[in-house]
């Protein structure tokens, strides 16, 4: 956890923060899943933006990728620009 922005909170507004204090469905369920602290993180970098959260299949692509050439997946077959980007983890395009 991002403890220096945590810091940034008054230490007592954060023991007395309690996830049934959210209104919004979509933030408790994700303060239920994370915990109240990492939640109050989130708000304190994010707070007032419009965010895009991909899903997480496109957050693990890279790592899926790298994983597929270990595995010796065969890259038969595929274009050489596709097989540089699944050699590098590049997003699809």
């Amino acid at each position: 956890m991002n403890d220096s922005v945590l810091n940034e909170i008054d230490p007592r507004l954060v023991k007395e923060f309690r996830i049934e204090d959210i209104t919004n469905e979509d933030l408790r369920m994700v303060a239920e899943e994370i915990g109240k602290e990492s939640l109050l993180v989130i708000c304190k970098l994010l707070g007032g933006t419009s965010v895009y959260i991909p899903s997480v299949e496109r957050v693990i692509k890279a790592s899926r990728n790298r994983l597929f050439l270990e595995d010796g997946f065969d890259l038969t077959g595929l274009t050489g620009r596709r097989k540089r980007q699944i050699k590098n983890g590049a997003r699809e395009i």
